[in-house]
C-alpha cells in the first residue's frame, strides 16, 4: 500500500487505530496582522509560540475519520480528518472543510490545500486557505512537520513546525483482586 512505503517515523505518526498520542516540541509564527489573528483564533490555530512542549492526540472513528487534537500551550487546535475517496483527504475545522491533495516525497508527505467549503458552500479563492504542509523524518529519525497556513485575503494565519514521537498508551494496571 501507499502508506507502507512511507518512512517508519511517518507511518508511526499516522498509526491511529484506535488511539494515538504523540509528544514532542513545536514552535509557531503567529498571524501576519490583527485580522488574520482573529481568523486563526477562531479555528484554534497556534499564535506566536517559542519552542514549547506539544501533544497531539488522534482518535479513529468507525466511519474512517480521525479526530485530531493538537495541544499547544494555552490553546487546543481540533479538527477531523477523513479520506476523500479519491486519494486525498478532507480536514474539517468546525464549519470549514479543506480539501487536501497528498503527495509522497522521498522523506515523507506533502499535504496541499486544494479547495475549501464553509457550511457546504465552496469558498472563493480569496478566502480559501493556502497550505503545503510537510511531514518528514528529521535528522534524529523523528516525525517532523512544517505547516504554513495562509488565506490570500488575510495573509499568514500561522506557521507551525516541530517534531513528535509516539508515546505508549497507559498500562491498564494490575487486575483487581478476586475474593
Amino acid at each position: 500500500t501507499a502508506a507502507s512505503s512511507l518512512p517508519p517515523a511517518i507511518r508511526a505518526g499516522h498509526d491511529v487505530a484506535p488511539f494515538l498520542a504523540l509528544e514532542g516540541r513545536g514552535a509557531a509564527e503567529g498571524a501576519a496582522n490583527p485580522f488574520a489573528a482573529l481568523a486563526a483564533r477562531a479555528f484554534g490555530l497556534p499564535g506566536a509560540t517559542p519552542e514549547a512542549p506539544l501533544r497531539v492526540e488522534m482518535r479513529a472513528a468507525a466511519d474512517g475519520s480521525e479526530a485530531w487534537e493538537r495541544h499547544w500551550p494555552g490553546r487546543t487546535m481540533r479538527s477531523v480528518l477523513r479520506p476523500d475517496g479519491k486519494g486525498g483527504a478532507e480536514e474539517a475545522f468546525g464549519p470549514v472543510t479543506g480539501a487536501l491533495a497528498l503527495r509522497r516525497t522521498a522523506d515523507g508527505l506533502v499535504l496541499e490545500a486544494v479547495g475549501a467549503r464553509a457550511f457546504g458552500v465552496t469558498l472563493p479563492r480569496l478566502l480559501t486557505p493556502v497550505s503545503a504542509a510537510r511531514e518528514f523524518t528529521d535528522a534524529d529519525g523523528r516525525f517532523a512537520f512544517d505547516v504554513p497556513i495562509a488565506v490570500p485575503l488575510l495573509g499568514r494565519l500561522t506557521r507551525y513546525r516541530g517534531w513528535l514521537r509516539p508515546i505508549p498508551p497507559p498500562s491498564p494496571g494490575p487486575a483487581p483482586a478476586r475474593w
